[in-house]
């Protein structure tokens, strides 16, 4: 990260190439940033100009959790395909 002074006492901050590489992390608003994988043209450019791999990084699937409900009993109210319409809505 480059710091350039200006007029004013506010330090500014710049990412240069060289901080954008896959594998990196960077401070956006103040929330930590993973680049984890760049284009091909990107990746090219990289290689061209900054003599840089850009090596996608492999990140971990969270498991998908899966709950059952069971559709409740028919309770004699209305009938039963009105009564699965109210649960399959609710």
């Amino acid at each position: 990260m480059t710091h350039y002074p200006g007029m004013t006492l506010k330090k500014e901050e710049f990412y240069s190439p060289l901080d954008l590489y896959c594998g990196n992390m960077i401070r956006i608003y103040n929330k930590d940033c993973l680049i984890y994988n760049c284009d091909a043209y990107t990746k090219e450019w990289y290689l061209h100009n900054m003599n840089l791999e850009q090596l996608p990084v492999s990140l971990k699937k969270a498991d998908i959790k899966r709950f059952y409900q069971p559709v409740p009993p028919y309770n004699g109210y209305g009938t039963e395909p009105d009564s699965l319409g109210s649960v399959y809505n609710l």
